[in-house]
């Protein structure tokens, strides 16, 4: 019986294999610099120089006949003559369902080639012999039922015998390619600032490139060149690069940077660099009922933690997020985040460190609350969904239409988003590039008014940090004290102190110009470690403190007062005691800090 259902089964595959030929689709041909598979590359420009590698990326669909595939990819290069300088072909099979192919066509621009215009045309054959594949599997059964041991062979035929596509492409050589060399983040100090100050004005920049970019900066105001300096970057460089904006008169002046290299790409979506990707795709965002959704696909999460370059992308950049959310929803007070459970473990594990990254540069008062599931999503205003493939569930859609903010972030440089985009009808927005930090474009304006409309920001200076006690018992108090001094414009400023990277002071003040403050307060260390006090600045000043378990015996008085010598013996040996101890803590706080 069981013999009868195979031979049947058997039957009813190659009746279905015995059916007509489908045309190919889906013939596409690219320049790429990177690929990973069927439809996962990386573009690349049309335009090479002598000695560069070339690769031509080619994919086809709709391959698949009698349940196996036989496809042949034509390359030939043709010269500005005519002539043909170079090609050859791939031929790609195999036996099971794989209904796609590809191939990728590598050829090296000898120092002989012209310059000038060239052309790839690439042909595409579905070579695979029908009839042969079919007597291949009709035998099949023959072979299964005598026990023999049996495969499948891909049978060919002449391509001259068959149909074809053909798609033809185009690029340039030129005598030397630069690389492409990417400008974002130009930031203004101040755009109000009163009479007789200094400005500056600073950039970012990115060697993207495989080979040294070396050109020069010009900086000019009001259309008149004020200074310049040389750049030199190497392959995969990050660099910032900052210029003096002389005292000018009251007016409005307009600011630019100009560049004498001819590859440069200008960013307003601040990049992530991860491997062998860029990312630097659009951020959409729509209004959905009362709340707002997020979509990045820039990885600025897990990727910020693979450079400095990407750290600080990622703060400025989820900070303008945070800030254009925030507003379209009119939100006041603590902005309560968390992290959604069904994000990747690796964006969980590090989320919280990136967020008190960003709240730290911004002065947002966000409030972190960890990892939340759908039960937990009316306790928050803004919720971070980060994931390879994410998927919008009803919960979640619920929430951003209950005035909540989804913050949807891929880290998948070949997600799709077409259907996230089509069910919250998400576009670009250029407001989001300057919610919060100018990203929008290079070219700035300053205005300069006079000392009473002073609009320049507070900016805060910390010294004399201190403590009150080096040594404590647990549950002590200690009093720590600080100085602030505003070299800034009048306004009001978050101060904020850590005890090992926890928050124990923040609080807002006003601050008028050249304003100094005083401050002071109380923290008690609830467990025995050793705690270093931090005031954040540009750069961070702390101090350190011990706090420590002491057991009753080391707290009880003698009953009898000792000699002299006594005594001096007594306190030799607490004092190396002590010293022991702090010792111990600093070695522990080593070990912990690691």
């Amino acid at each position: 019986m069981e013999g009868k259902c195979l031979v049947l089964g058997l039957i009813m595959v190659v009746v279905v294999l015995a059916q007509p030929v489908f045309a190919l689709s889906n013939f596409d041909v690219k320049f790429v610099s990177y690929v990973e598979d069927y439809g996962k590359y990386i573009p690349t420009e049309p335009i090479f120089g002598k000695g560069d590698k070339v690769s031509v990326y080619a994919q086809v669909k709709d391959i698949n006949h009698m349940r196996a595939y036989a496809v042949d990819f034509v390359f030939v290069v043709y010269d500005p003559k005519g002539y043909v300088v170079s090609g050859g072909s791939i031929s790609k099979s195999d036996v099971g369902w794989a209904d796609n192919a590809y191939a990728v066509y590598n050829f090296k621009i000898p120092e002989d080639w012209i310059t000038g215009k060239y052309k790839v045309e690439v042909y595409v054959f579905d070579v695979l012999n029908s009839t042969a594949t079919y007597k291949e599997y009709k035998s099949l059964k023959d072979k299964i039922l005598s026990g023999e041991k049996f495969s499948v062979q891909v049978y060919k035929v002449s391509r001259s015998d068959v149909d074809y596509l053909k798609k033809t492409i185009e690029f340039k050589v030129v005598n030397e390619k630069k690389s492409n060399v990417l400008v974002f983040n130009s930031r203004l100090k101040a755009r109000v600032l009163p009479v007789g100050m200094n400005n500056s004005l600073e950039v970012s920049l990115y060697n993207s490139g495989n080979k040294e970019a070396d050109f020069f900066a010009r900086l000019f105001v009001d259309g008149e060149k004020i200074s310049k300096q040389e750049v030199i970057l190497k392959p995969k460089e990050f660099k910032e690069i900052g210029f003096k904006i002389p005292q000018l008169k009251e007016g409005t002046h307009k600011i630019s940077l100009t560049f004498d290299w001819d590859s440069l790409k200008f960013k307003k979506v601040l990049p992530i660099v991860v491997g062998n990707f860029l990312f630097d795709k659009p951020i959409l965002v729509s209004k959905y009922g009362k709340g707002v959704v997020v979509l990045s696909q820039n990885n600025y999460v897990l990727g910020s933690l693979k450079s400095k370059m990407n750290r600080e992308n990622a703060d400025r950049m989820l900070a303008n997020i945070l800030a254009y959310s925030w507003k379209k929803v009119n939100g006041s007070g603590d902005i309560k985040t968390g992290i959604y459970i069904s994000s990747d473990k690796e964006a969980r594990d590090s989320f919280g460190e990136v967020l008190e990254d960003v709240a730290k540069l911004s002065d947002a008062p966000i409030r972190y609350k960890g990892i939340v599931e759908a039960d937990e999503l009316n306790n928050l205003n803004v919720l971070f969904y980060i994931s390879k493939n994410p998927v919008i569930k009803s919960d979640l859609s619920q929430f951003v239409e209950n005035g909540g903010i989804l913050i949807v972030e891929s880290t998948d440089y070949w997600f799709n988003p077409d259907d996230i985009v089509k069910k919250y009808h998400l576009n670009e927005d250029p407001e989001i590039y300057t919610s919060f930090f100018d990203l929008a474009n290079l070219n700035k304006t300053v205005n300069i008014r006079l000392k009473t409309e002073l609009k320049l920001p507070p900016e805060l200076e910390y010294s004399n940090l201190t403590v009150s006690k080096f040594l404590v018992s647990v549950g002590t108090p200690v009093k720590i004290s600080f100085d602030v001094h505003n070299v800034g414009g009048a306004g009001k400023k978050t101060v904020r102190v850590y005890a090992n990277d926890e928050l124990i002071y923040n609080r807002t003040f006003s601050f008028y110009t050249n304003e100094k403050k005083h401050i002071e307060f109380e923290f008690t260390p609830k467990k025995e470690s050793a705690y270093r006090i931090t005031v954040v600045n540009k750069e961070r000043i702390g101090k350190v403190f011990f706090a420590k378990n002491f057991t009753k015996s080391e707290n009880k008085t003698p009953l009898v007062t000792p000699t002299p010598e006594v005594k001096q013996r007594r306190n030799g040996i607490l004092i190396t005691a002590i010293a022991g101890v702090l010792a111990l803590l600093i070695a522990l706080r080593i070990y912990v800090g690691r």
